[in-house]
């Protein structure tokens, strides 16, 4: 199944969205997971219960549970929406849940969300309980390594400082600005070969370009796009942050066709995902807006 990442569109919220992943005094938290379709899936327990959570940044609450799987009290619909797999989603808010995050506890707020994720299941299984979303760490910096297989979450200072030694400047093989509207991926500008493109960071997609027809013939014919692997395509000549990047395999959607789920009006834009993710390690300060793309066997990625 392919997996673009949760987008709900024309939600209405009624909870606040923030959970507490740091104890106080906690300021670097290295959480395991194992990766499931691509994406990194996070230990948890739902009242009791063991199963997994995809970290999914695409997610616009902190924590949202798959209702089909886990023992929720009776919810009241607050929203519809659609996953940008296309799916419906009808959205239900509950009671919170006791909810523990890789054997610590999370504090939540005092009302949650759920979805009807069972299609998700045929990827990630019964025991598919949901998703950790960006709100979850958006306060912190985020390392995120599939090499170690770890998510580390670190305290960030009021000034928007990370609290810990920053990474040394030859573990570094990029430095990325990026905007992040409420609701919204993280959104930056990149390049292909000469041309610009929009280019937002989603986790729980596996990595897509949508693209109009022209902008692809343009593209076959520099060679920045090429036929890959298991009916992907291969992104060749992605620059970020003036660093030039591996190739990457994509999933390529018309921009403004059938399975552009984005909504009406979208631009080009290339969405960088897990297999991107899992190719290079990422350090995310998400108060100050700003990915460094680190060399693998960075010393900050080790863990403490």
């Amino acid at each position: 199944m392919r997996w673009i990442g949760l987008t709900l569109l024309g939600l209405v919220l009624a909870a606040p969205l923030r959970a507490e992943i740091l104890a106080e005094g906690q300021d670097r938290r290295d959480i395991p997971f194992t990766v499931m379709d691509g994406k990194p899936m996070l230990p948890v327990a739902v009242d009791g219960r063991a199963g997994v959570m995809m970290f999914d940044i695409g997610t616009p609450s902190a924590v949202f549970f798959n209702r089909g799987a886990v023992d929720l009290p009776e919810g009241q619909e607050v929203g519809r929406g659609f996953a940008a797999s296309g799916q419906e989603i009808v959205v239900q808010l509950h009671p919170a849940p006791g909810l523990t995050l890789a054997g610590q506890g999370m504090d939540l707020p005092e009302r949650v969300q759920s979805g009807d994720f069972g299609f998700a299941e045929v990827a990630f299984g019964e025991d598919f309980l949901g998703f950790v979303g960006l709100p979850a760490v958006q306060d912190h910096a985020v390392l995120l390594d599939y090499g170690q297989s770890a998510l580390s979450v670190i305290r960030v200072d009021e000034a928007g400082v990370i609290v810990l030694d920053a990474p040394a400047a030859t573990d570094v093989v990029a430095t990325l600005d990026f905007l992040l509207f409420p609701d919204e991926l993280p959104l930056a500008v990149a390049r292909i070969g000469e041309m610009p493109v929009q280019v937002s960071f989603d986790s729980g997609d596996s990595g897509t370009l949508y693209i109009q027809p022209g902008t692809r013939a343009r593209m076959l014919a520099a060679g920045s796009l090429a036929t890959g692997a298991n009916g992907l395509w291969e992104l060749a000549g992605l620059t970020l942050g003036g660093a030039l990047m591996p190739p990457t395999p994509v999933t390529v959607i018309e921009a403004g066709g059938e399975d552009d789920k984005r909504g009406a009006g979208q631009p080009d834009e290339l969405r960088l995902g897990a297999a991107f993710f899992a190719a290079q390690p990422t350090l995310w300060n998400f108060p100050a807006r700003r990915m460094l793309i680190l060399r693998p066997g960075a010393a900050m990625l080790q863990a403490e």
